[in-house]
């Protein structure tokens, strides 16, 4: 009998060449490099933020992805007007490239309805704002884009909001998760595996790093409360780069549980 070739798929696990956090999820910068899945959090929407307009009522009910979360109530809010913001210290975002938001709202909004950016100006009186993409009724997505504007007017940020763009009155709710700034991500380049952890390795929030390959990865944290079978689709959280089972729409490549986990918030290995 002839011999015959049977070939095997080889399955590979992502190994940083950087010094990043062990086990969490990171995305890609360009050029291979990878920075921490979210990026330094600006808000994590735990406290209101303040109405821009008397017709938007600020609440905070539970989150979705965290313990608390923003609900801004739009009740026919004019055209060119602030729906909402939160002030913050003084900060240099000169050197960020992009900010992250994790957001949805109760009714959907075309591109551009919505405008969201940082201002210099107390009560975000004179924001750089840009266009949000197209959102479907109650999904979160979470929107990773250029910040508006010019360099020099991000030295000294003391807020970011949403403002209503949409060429009439906005009647909708906008539930906002989170807020962070960082790289321009152009899809999730995968996670640091825990196994690769070595004596004396750093772990420094936010370092850069090199994702080198990609497949079966062990490890990866879930969310708080949830658990997951094999083969379900998981969605990785801004801000902690751990997985849940709600659906973030962010248009990156797909994360699959590989196994079941029974455990609330243990972990879990994934195929990428």
């Amino acid at each position: 009998m002839d011999p015959t070739n049977l070939e095997a798929p080889v399955m590979l696990s992502r190994v940083a060449s950087g010094t990043i956090p062990f086990a969490r999820a990171v995305q890609r910068s360009g050029d291979g490099t990878c920075v921490l899945y979210g990026g330094t959090v600006i808000d994590s929407a735990q406290t209101p933020w303040t109405a821009g307009h008397a017709n938007v009522t600020v609440t905070t009910p539970a989150g979705t992805f965290g313990t608390l979360m923003n609900k801004l109530a739009c009740a026919a809010v004019p055209d060119t007007t602030n729906i909402g913001y939160v002030s913050i210290a003084a900060t240099d975002m000169s050197a960020d490239a992009a900010f992250g938001l994790l957001m949805k709202c109760s009714t959907a909004q075309a591109a551009g309805d919505i405008q969201a950016g940082t201002d210099e100006t107390a009560a975000f009186a004179s924001p750089q704002l840009v266009d949000l993409p197209a959102m479907d009724a109650d999904k979160w997505y979470y929107h990773n884009l250029a910040f508006g504007g010019v360099v020099g007017d991000r030295d000294a940020v003391v807020g970011f909001g949403l403002y209503n763009n949409s060429g009439g009155a906005l009647t909708t709710d906008v539930y906002v998760q989170w807020v962070g700034r960082g790289a321009l991500a152009y899809d999730i380049a995968g996670f640091i595996n825990t196994d690769d952890a070595v004596e004396d390795d750093q772990a420094v929030a936010y370092d850069d790093a090199l994702i080198l390959a990609n497949g079966r990865i062990t490890g990866i944290p879930l969310e708080t409360g949830v658990t997951c079978l094999a083969e379900q689709r998981l969605y990785a959280v801004p801000g902690t780069g751990k997985l849940a089972t709600t659906e973030i729409v962010f248009g990156v490549r797909p994360i699959t549980a590989a196994e079941d986990q029974s455990v609330a918030g243990g972990n879990v290995m994934v195929v990428r």
